[in-house]
């Protein structure tokens, strides 16, 4: 006996069928089960187990019942497993796994990575959020290395994370073995959305690094002005110094050539003079690099031109652009120093009481 079916019940088979092939833990069983529940065993009977016609009293039962034996159990996911899961960033998978009771509260063994921190790192909030509130994932599980999901979203500027684990209690000041901080790693990345974000939960504005290193280094160094102007408006440390080398910000900046966070700096007092311990200044740094407008704004705020470093060199002796040597050169005359930084003192004192009116 032949058995036709209309166009609504094929294209709902297609359904099916598409389903059972994009899921590889759809079995036999699973798809007889949903024939059942839509009356139309027998064609998918057919694409499954051979049947070409519907089904006699009790075959249904029986048909399910045979398709549940041949279908294996499905074996528990491995942290691998569940980090690939995560990486695709498929919010909706994650649930489906959830709620299979899968354990994303796991590490893997060598690194001590989390299925958060990879969610964290790579800005899927949507998996994040469902990880946290659905998953019961703790929001500080540190790698072996100390670093959280903050840290990591923060490092990778995903804003939206970021403030998305502070609101679930994530620590702001969390110290990976590097002691780089969630602060530290966006102000050096420039990420000024997620700077003022940290500051805003109190995040330790002089925290420092293994190195001493601060986040008002870290951003001097990369040039990101915006960043520098958040972290001194917050009270960062203008003057301190690296424990490594005994650096600061301005020397950093000057060094790189960051011209704007030199102005910067040198509007918020930092001392023009201070060296490294092997007697670099800022002056001696800018020189060496070429940085002509750096050595002239650092000239301009009274940097010393006569000290030298622990070879014995000054600006003049280290600098190999002859723009910038000229520059040194004539600012070892009385009278073009004298002027000129009378010049900049005032106006740099008219910043100053402009800033203190505006605050």
């Amino acid at each position: 006996m032949t058995h036709s079916y209309n166009k609504a019940d094929i294209k709902q088979i297609k359904i099916f069928l598409r389903k059972a092939a994009w899921n590889t833990n759809l079995q036999r069983a699973t798809l007889l089960k949903w024939a059942t529940m839509v009356g139309m065993l027998g064609m998918v009977g057919y694409a499954v187990e051979g049947i070409s016609a519907p089904p006699q009293k009790g075959a249904t039962t029986n048909a399910i019942k045979k398709a549940d034996a041949k279908q294996p159990k499905e074996e528990k996911p491995t942290i691998q497993d569940l980090i690939k899961i995560i990486a695709s960033g498929n919010a909706v998978v994650v649930q489906e796994w959830i709620d299979k009771k899968a354990d994303f509260n796991t590490k893997r063994s060598n690194d001590g990575m989390t299925p958060l921190i990879v969610a964290a790192q790579n800005g899927y909030l949507d998996v994040v959020q469902i990880l946290i509130n659905k998953g019961g994932v703790p929001v500080n599980a540190p790698k072996n290395d100390g670093e959280t999901a903050l840290t990591m979203a923060s490092q990778f500027g995903h804003i939206q994370v970021v403030k998305c684990l502070l609101s679930q209690g994530a620590e702001v000041n969390a110290k990976p073995n590097d002691g780089m901080t969630s602060l530290i790693v966006a102000s050096q990345n420039g990420h000024i959305q997620v700077v003022e974000a940290l500051l805003n939960r109190k995040a330790d504005v002089n925290a420092k690094t293994s190195q001493g290193m601060t986040a008002l280094m870290m951003a001097s160094t990369n040039g990101h002005i915006k960043v520098v102007k958040a972290l001194l408006d917050k009270g960062a440390d203008v003057n301190a110094m690296a424990t490594l080398n005994q650096t600061t910000a301005l020397i950093q900046a000057s060094e790189n050539g960051k011209l704007e966070v030199v102005e910067a700096l040198l509007l918020a007092n930092a001392d023009v003079n201070a060296h490294r311990d092997s007697g670099v200044t800022a002056l001696i740094a800018a020189a060496e690099e070429g940085h002509s407008e750096v050595v002239n704004a650092l000239l301009l705020a009274g940097a010393d031109v006569h000290a030298k470093n622990n070879n014995g060199m000054t600006a003049v002796d280290i600098s190999k652009n002859i723009d910038t040597r000229n520059l040194l050169i004539a600012s070892l005359k009385p009278s073009f120093r004298s002027i000129k930084q009378m010049i900049y003192h005032f106006f740099r004192n008219m910043k100053q009481k402009i800033a203190q009116f505006s605050d």
